[in-house]
Formats: structure tokens, C-alpha cells, sequence
């Protein structure tokens, strides 16, 4: 928008860029009502929060524990940090991300990632930056979870949907099968990497913000 010049009869006073003539002639910033300079945006950046941190577990433990034990599970690692919480990395019924995509339209539920968030190796080598709907979709990874290959339960596909009959009834059975992702791979296979028995298996472990 061009610039308004409003005339009288001793003064001329500039609008320009929110600044006003002080009485040497120099510009001065406009102040808001507190008397502070204003900022130009207060709007935090994308993916400005801290990274968080994956692991995979070392304990191997039983799908029929249900997801508040395996959380806690988690938390109780070596590899967990003191005073801070973390949740499985896994699909079920209680627990997924909203994505409408899905043969069966999800809706969030008790989900582990968080939005616009940055995950990283234990290493701090950085793996994905979520989206807003808080998952990653833009295969592949930055870098690999592991350079050695182990299966993980995950209950999901690589779209991150729930797989049905695939879930260990929701981590609450040690009967059935369940979908298991790939450490060593850097596509969608790190979640979708075929299916294995229930029983004891592996998890993927997330700080939680």
C-alpha cells in the first residue's frame, strides 16, 4: 500500500513502515501501549522444539502386557533418560495417529509422536520431522534407525494405519500375529517389514515432550 501524507497547516506526518518523524526529523519505531518496541512476528518456527529420542529396547518383552506396562516398560530402559517418560511405538486400537487416508479413517488416540517435532538416534543423528498431523510421510528417513537389522513390533503399516488382526488384540494377547517393522531400513519397511508370531518381541521406544 503507497504511502498516505496528511497535511496541515504546520505539520506533515509520515505513515511509513509503522514509524513516526520524531522532532529532529529521524525516524522513530512506533511502540505499542507498554511503551516496547513491536516484533514482527511472535510466531514460533517448525520444528524449532527440541528433538526427541528413539531407542530400541533392549529387554524383550511380551505382547499381552498391554500398553500402559510397555510404556512403563520403556521408562524403565537403561537407555531411558532419568525424570523422562516414553511410550511404545506401536498401532492399536487405543493408540493411533489421525489419518484420514487409512482404509479405516483414524482419528488420534493416545498417539507417541507430537506434531512438527524432530526425532533423533540415541547418537543424535536426526531420523524425521513429523507434520502437523504428527507423522512422517516423506520417506526415506535422514538416517538409518540402526545400521544392524532387528524386527520391532509396530501394528502398522507404512502409512502408519492400524493393520487389523495384526496388533496382538491390542497388546493384550500373547496369541496371533503381529506386524513388525525393519531397524535397518530408511523407507517405509522401518515400520512395515512383515509379521511375526506374538509372544516376546522388541519394541521401538519415544521420548515423550
Amino acid at each position: 500500500m503507497r504511502p498516505r501524507h496528511i497535511l496541515s497547516a504546520s505539520l506533515i506526518t509520515f505513515a511509513i513502515a509503522g514509524c513516526i518523524p520524531s522532532d529532529n526529523g529521524e525516524e522513530t519505531p512506533e511502540t505499542d501501549a507498554g511503551g516496547q518496541e513491536g516484533d514482527a512476528s511472535t510466531e514460533p518456527d517448525v520444528g524449532t522444539t527440541p528433538p526427541l529420542t528413539m531407542f530400541l529396547s533392549s529387554g524383550t518383552y511380551e505382547t499381552s502386557l498391554g500398553l500402559a506396562s510397555l510404556d512403563a516398560a520403556c521408562g524403565q530402559e537403561a537407555k531411558a533418560t532419568a525424570g523422562t517418560s516414553y511410550k511404545v511405538l506401536v498401532a492399536s486400537p487405543a493408540r493411533l495417529p489421525a489419518n484420514p487416508t487409512c482404509e479405516t479413517p483414524q482419528e488420534a488416540s493416545d498417539w507417541v509422536l507430537a506434531p512438527n517435532t524432530t526425532y533423533q538416534r540415541e547418537d543424535g543423528e536426526v531420523l524425521f520431522t513429523t507434520g502437523a498431523s504428527s507423522i512422517f510421510t516423506d520417506w526415506p528417513m535422514e538416517n538409518l534407525f540402526s545400521n544392524s537389522g532387528a524386527n520391532f513390533a509396530t501394528g502398522m503399516d507404512r502409512d502408519w494405519c492400524l493393520i487389523p488382526d495384526q496388533h496382538c488384540s491390542g497388546w493384550t494377547s500373547s496369541e496371533g500375529r503381529a506386524a513388525v517393522g525393519w531397524t535397518a531400513s530408511g523407507d517405509g519397511g522401518f515400520l512395515e517389514g512383515g509379521d511375526l508370531g506374538c509372544g516376546g518381541r522388541v519394541f521401538v521406544c519415544v521420548e515423550q515432550p
